[in-house]
């Protein structure tokens, strides 16, 4: 399936078979598991089966963004619109999310990001699929 490519340069313009997103400008709290918790609040459980949203290793706080993978394109795209503009920081309420597609998408992927950047002992949520 298209939606299980690693990386999209062979596909046409169109984003049909895109499923991974970047969510931008979240709260310096939100982990995986928040992520996780605000999709699932907005009616996508179970649609995405990768979350990965970095920590800074020096102050331990999240670095402000999540890739997070879809089982579909639709699902990615319903993401994007329920996502973007919402203001999720009490700490800086004029900061709303912004929500593009990641230049690399797949499952394959958001685990790779996790891995390489937290090694062994990181923060990655992985749904078995």
């Amino acid at each position: 399936h298209l939606e299980d490519e690693a990386c999209g340069a062979e596909h046409g313009d169109g984003d049909e078979w895109r499923t991974t997103v970047m969510l931008q400008r979240m709260p310096p709290t939100f982990f995986e598991d928040s992520v996780c918790g605000l999709l699932e609040s907005l009616g996508l459980a179970g649609s995405y089966d990768a979350v990965h949203a970095p920590k800074n290793r020096h102050s331990e706080l999240s670095m402000r963004f999540a890739f997070v993978n879809f089982v579909h394109a639709a699902h990615a795209a319903r993401c994007m619109r329920l996502c973007s503009g919402l203001h999720l920081d009490p700490a800086s309420p004029e900061t709303a999310c912004n929500v593009e597609y990641s230049r690399a998408q797949g499952r394959e992927f958001c685990t790779a990001q996790a891995e390489k950047r937290c090694g062994r002992s990181g923060r990655r949520r992985a749904r078995a699929s």
